[in-house]
């Protein structure tokens, strides 16, 4: 083992290389970590847009059922909520939590065959906490997280811990 617990990863370094790096490097610092199953896609997972109304300052919670029914009817089967287009950093914790149950809502209809992977990452722990305990007990098959982009953890140990809590949070 050739780190030390506060070694930093170099920012000027390419992403590709940086992510592997700190993976390598957190595999150590989350050595004692229980792993969970992998999660197996089969099928199309679509990163969906949060719907919002006219003025674009208010969710249209309205509009997920109507995703939903046209997701799966294009043969998707999972859809990933809040996640790869950005709403998670415009998005008030209220808003993403009721977000999460209206898909959850609108994928439990009759005939829907459609699951679903919430985003959890955040700014503030204590609202990744709380996106993660939201997130298991509404069903959620899976959660993506992005760590902090404004206060960055300073080291690779100290987003080693940022993960573990996170993961913790929502041990299924």
């Amino acid at each position: 083992d050739n780190h030390t617990e506060d070694q930093h990863i170099p920012v000027a370094m390419g992403r590709s290389f940086t992510i592997v790096a700190a993976l390598a490097l957190l595999s150590s610092t989350l050595a004692g970590v229980t792993a969970v199953e992998p999660l197996r896609q089969k099928g199309l997972v679509a990163a969906v847009q949060s719907p919002m109304t006219d003025d674009g300052m208010t969710l249209n919670y309205t509009v997920v059922p109507l995703q939903a029914e046209y997701l799966q009817s294009t043969g998707v089967n999972r859809v990933f909520i809040a996640g790869t287009t950005g709403e998670s950093l415009s998005l008030t914790l209220d808003e993403r939590l009721q977000l999460v149950e209206t898909w959850e809502q609108a994928t439990q209809a009759d005939g829907m065959d459609v699951d679903y992977i919430v985003h959890i990452g955040a700014e503030a722990i204590g609202d990744v906490v709380t996106l993660a305990k939201h997130a298991e007990k509404h069903g959620a098959v899976a959660v993506g997280l992005m760590p902090p982009v404004f206060f960055k953890p300073p080291t690779v140990t100290n987003l080693g811990a940022w993960i573990e809590t996170a993961a913790n949070a929502c041990p299924s």
